[in-house]
């Protein structure tokens, strides 16, 4: 099967939707595995997963790697630069297989204040060009930038009534029917500024993420220029003053982004520190307007990326002699502290007297190094269960599944005698079937005395053979295979045998 090359803004979603309505396939299932030979995958808009298979289906093109996909169809540029770079790096790779919701846990989405869009938007006017250049309709991601309910490029936005997650494996393609479920769409000025700035964020290349302490150094550097700086603290609520004289209070209400303003971890208070977590896209825009609204998204990023990271680790560093003595410093931390992990350990280390003191010293200091080699010097610690005696568990459960065992003989039953129904006829089923391999007695029971599919259906044929000749009924093998639950495609080859070696069937 080829999958429809993404058209310009594309969505994947949207790609993979098209691909469906190409075929002719009804089925949502169907599709799936036509495309990822996995029924469970789950049509995902903002940040898709297995697109793997996608790059697969596309590989006649060469145009179209892993990253390109992310980058160009995705939503992926609207979290990757705010995000550490292992953490953009760990996203990408698990956006190519199956990703269980981990994306979106790692780019921080699901613990937001700016949440997802849930419904389905589209733009009329650019519908109409989608129309005239590709003869079709298709989902564009800069619909669907979230808190931000307006196309950046036609100042309109279609709001649908449709949710989109209450069709978890359904692509639903774009056409002209939604014009009659539509709802209006309500947006302000603010909104179309703020989408412009997050369609060039969409458009930025795939690169390396700056790190927090860039962002660090960013964000004090724009507060001093502004003059929300007394010396090294930033002025908070000169800052707030400035975001609310610009945007509005209650537009940043109505965004949530004004909750908890006179709290100590206060976004835009936490935002001019030390950067320790992720902010959203959102929270960075209104921030870059208010205080440089001169800057492109580019500029911003050029900016950033040309501050070094040990600029800020280290910034009492303002000569080569204080470096050489800092370092000198440095080394003796790391000795003192090496001396006190290989006799105590790493966490013993930190309860020692002056181990406290030491690990805080390296970790603002020189923390890739205390991190490496405290993961060096972690000494295996194999916790062993003793609540359970299993020796004494596998005998108990033996004589309980002997004690089924010799009922069903004693009065038969309907079902297949499986591991699984064996297994289910004990108390705390589900534990026994976890720990099996600590249950060497039990599992060769079940290896033993499980009924395969042959020895049911034999099973079940003697006993209505036996029943017939009882009553003196005729037996006929299509009443047997009636009653019995049994057909030509049911059937085992090797039942089928012994019932054509019977001369009365």
């Amino acid at each position: 099967m080829k999958l429809p090359a993404p058209h310009p803004n594309e969505l994947i979603y949207s790609s993979v939707a098209r691909a469906g309505v190409y075929y002719g396939l009804v089925s949502p299932k169907q599709l799936l595995d036509e495309i990822f030979a996995d029924r469970k995958v789950i049509a995902t808009l903002d940040l898709p997963s297995h697109l793997q298979s996608i790059v697969l289906l596309l590989n006649e093109t060469g145009k179209y790697d892993l990253e390109t996909l992310v980058y160009k169809h995705t939503l992926f540029p609207l979290y990757a630069p705010f995000v550490p770079e292992h953490l953009r790096q760990r996203a990408i790779k698990r956006m190519s297989g199956k990703a269980d919701g981990a994306v979106h846990l790692m780019l921080g989405v699901v613990a937001s204040r700016i949440k997802s869009v849930r419904t389905f938007r589209f733009c009329p006017i650019c519908m109409e060009r989608q129309l005239r250049t590709h003869g079709e309709y298709h989902w564009q991601r800069d619909w669907f930038l979230p808190e931000l309910p307006v196309c950046p490029k036609h100042d309109c936005l279609i709001e649908t009534s449709i949710y989109f997650d209450e069709h978890r494996h359904q692509f639903l393609p774009l056409n002209s029917a939604y014009f009659s479920m539509q709802t209006s769409s309500k947006f302000v000025a603010n909104d179309l500024s703020l989408a412009k700035a997050a369609s060039e964020l969409l458009d930025q290349p795939a690169q390396q993420s700056p790190t927090f302490e860039q962002w660090t150094h960013f964000y004090h550097e724009i507060a001093t220029e502004c003059g929300c700086a007394r010396g090294k603290q930033v002025d908070h609520e000169k800052v707030l003053s400035l975001v609310c004289s610009r945007f509005g209070s209650l537009y940043l209400e109505n965004k949530g982004l004004l909750n908890q303003s006179q709290s100590n971890s206060f976004w835009l208070r936490s935002i001019f520190r030390k950067h320790r977590k992720s902010f959203s896209f959102l929270e960075h825009l209104i921030v870059w307007q208010t205080l440089v609204p001169t800057l492109s998204v580019l500029d911003i990023f050029i900016k950033v990326r040309r501050y070094a990271p040990e600029t800020v680790i280290n910034e009492s560093q303002s000569s080569v002699g204080n470096a050489i003595s800092i370092s000198d410093e440095c080394r003796a931390y790391r000795q003192k502290w090496e001396e006190l992990v290989l006799r105590h350990g790493v966490k013993q280390a930190r309860h020692q007297a002056t181990g406290g003191a030491l690990y805080a010293w390296l970790y603002r200091h020189d923390r890739d190094w205390l991190l490496a080699f405290n993961e060096q010097q972690k000494r295996p610690f194999e916790t062993v269960n003793k609540r359970v005696d299993w020796h004494l568990r596998d005998r108990q459960l033996v004589k309980d599944l002997i004690r089924i065992h010799l009922l069903s003989e004693a009065h038969p039953v309907q079902q297949r005698m499986s591991a699984s129904w064996l297994l289910n006829q004990l108390p705390h089923k589900n534990s026994v079937a976890k720990k099996l391999h600590k249950l060497p007695l039990t599992q060769k029971f079940l290896a033993r005395y499980t009924e395969s599919v042959t020895e049911y259906q034999l099973r079940r044929i003697s006993q209505f053979i036996v029943e017939s000749r009882e009553k003196h009924m005729e037996i006929k093998r299509w009443s047997l295979f009636r009653s019995v639950g049994l057909s030509d495609q049911r059937i085992t080859p090797d039942t089928m045998k012994i019932l054509d070696s019977l001369t009365y069937l």
